[in-house]
């Protein structure tokens, strides 16, 4: 008998098969439960009485696939978003060598920017990663049919909010002729939006640039700041959507003020955090100990009083980022650093900057203008020292709060209280689209004009904020406001 080659294939048991795909019914966002888990069991009952009949295990071949990895729940809408052209590729991005594999999903649309998700398990990657690309093809995807035209002055009556409380820019920086496209006044043309408060629920109307892409919509108007995404977010609810929202808006508000004044902010005593007994905290802390990373987790929590924490990470790896920072805000402290700690993780998955294209930055240096140049920047090892500042402050204890497991209901009346209880406002923009709809997804832009917002181009980086001067007085963290020739004058490594 001749010895021949044995080919081994790739099979999934039936019943398991079939208990995928009765998952792949269910809506992405939103959770059918007891309906589902029935219909699960019909499917796996199924398959055990085939296997009862034939008297052994039965078996399906499976053709190789990453997209595997993705839960059947979101396999439909991925395909859909490919069909409408919004998704052009699902890529599973690998690690550095020693470093954490978690998952990671990275989903790239048209224009070339990627909604990403890292997590501890394929689920929740994957529900990060669609949900941000809805977010972005939401607010990228304006109806302008549904815009207003005119002056503040015109629409005031019909409750349009005043558009230079959300001047960003100082005196000084305005009078300059590079900032003659971002002077306000109460005759500026504006394409306007419906938003609705947050404290009264009653129906406003705000400048569609804070919440939508598109430089060729809003040609003309005056450029009332940078256009990102900050305080976007999706959520199975309006609600849970305007929490995450609001939570982001802090998170930034947070780090740029920290950033700017150069605050040294307690360090983390990550011992103290042994006593939450949090089993996503210690692995995510076995994993950094274990590949020996070096960071540090500080704790940035402003007046405000939502915790917020950032993990600053070093790495002396060439093209690597030499200071990469991950950022989380919650009222439950224990989520917030989970998500400081995840985010931090992300460093590991970007791709390497050559020497060359760092070169080229540092002849514009410190006039950075995207992302892309920012990454570079932060590549040039010689970088390291600039932020060191953050690093060399107290240790911390830090204790469970009462938010601690809290519902999105809670969490929400409480950030509505810490915001008025401040004199600011608060508003929400629905920018649910029909995809998002369909998956169960409410998509919702806050706006909080009081707030510091997040800038990537720093030719214009906002000096005129009265937070960026009050806040830190009001930490206590120094007596006297410090002057805007103060301001750390070094691009923010948020990456």
């Amino acid at each position: 008998m001749k010895n021949k080659d044995i080919e081994f294939l790739r099979t999934e048991r039936l019943q398991n098969y079939w208990e995928n795909y009765a998952r792949s019914f269910e809506p992405p966002f939103s959770r059918w439960g007891f309906l589902i888990e029935f219909l699960v069991r019909i499917f796996r009952n199924t398959a055990i009485a085939l296997e009862g009949l034939c008297g052994r295990n039965i078996y399906v071949k499976k053709a190789d696939s990453d997209f595997d990895r993705i839960p059947p729940r979101f396999h439909s809408l991925v395909n859909l978003l490919g069909q409408e052209g919004i998704l052009k590729q699902v890529l599973f991005p690998k690690p550095i060598s020693d470093w954490p594999r978690i998952p990671a999903l990275n989903l790239k649309f048209g224009n070339g920017a990627s909604a990403s998700g890292y997590a501890l398990d394929w689920d929740m990657a994957a529900t990060k990663a669609v949900a941000e690309l809805l977010e972005w093809s939401a607010f990228g995807g304006h109806e302008k049919k549904n815009f207003i035209f005119g002056t503040w002055n015109d629409l005031k009556s019909k409750g349009a909010v005043d558009p230079k409380r959300f001047i960003a820019f100082s005196e000084k920086q305005l009078v300059e002729p590079e900032y003659a496209g971002h002077r306000i006044n109460d005759g500026s043309k504006f394409s306007w939006t419906r938003c609705f408060s947050l404290f009264d629920g009653k129906e406003y109307w705000a400048p569609a640039q804070l919440v939508f892409f598109g430089s060729e919509i809003f040609s003309g108007e005056p450029k009332i700041r940078q256009t990102t995404t900050n305080g976007g977010a999706a959520g199975t609810s309006i609600t849970i959507a305007l929490v995450h929202g609001l939570l982001e808006a802090i998170e930034r508000d947070a780090l740029m003020i920290h950033w700017l004044n150069k605050i040294t902010p307690p360090r983390v005593d990550l011992e103290s955090l042994a006593e939450f007994n949090n089993e996503n905290i210690n692995k995510i802390l076995g994993e950094y100990k274990k590949y020996d990373i070096d960071f540090t987790l500080l704790d940035i929590t402003t007046d405000l009083e939502v915790p917020v924490f950032l993990t600053v990470i070093r790495d002396q790896i060439p093209g690597r980022p030499a200071v990469f920072l991950g950022a989380g805000a919650d009222l439950d402290a224990e989520s917030a650093i989970i998500h400081s700690l995840l985010e931090g993780l992300r460093a590991g998955y970007w791709r390497d900057v050559s020497e060359e294209q760092i070169a080229e930055v540092n002849k514009k240096a410190p006039l950075i203008e995207n992302l892309e140049e920012r990454r570079a920047y932060w590549c040039d090892k010689s970088r390291m020292p600039e932020a060191d500042f953050l690093l060399n402050g107290p240790m911390k204890k830090i204790k469970r709060n009462e938010f601690c497991g809290a519902d999105n209901q809670k969490k929400l009346e409480r950030l509505k209280q810490i915001l008025r209880a401040r004199g600011m406002e608060a508003y929400g923009v629905d920018c649910t689209t029909k995809a998002a709809e369909g998956a169960g997804l409410k998509i919702i832009m806050t706006l909080v004009p009081e707030l510091y917002y997040l800038y990537l181009n720093e030719r214009f980086k906002y000096l005129g904020s009265k937070r960026l001067y009050e806040a830190p007085v009001k930490m206590g963290v120094f007596k006297q406001p410090k002057k805007e020739e103060e301001m750390n004058s070094i691009p923010h490594p948020m990456l």
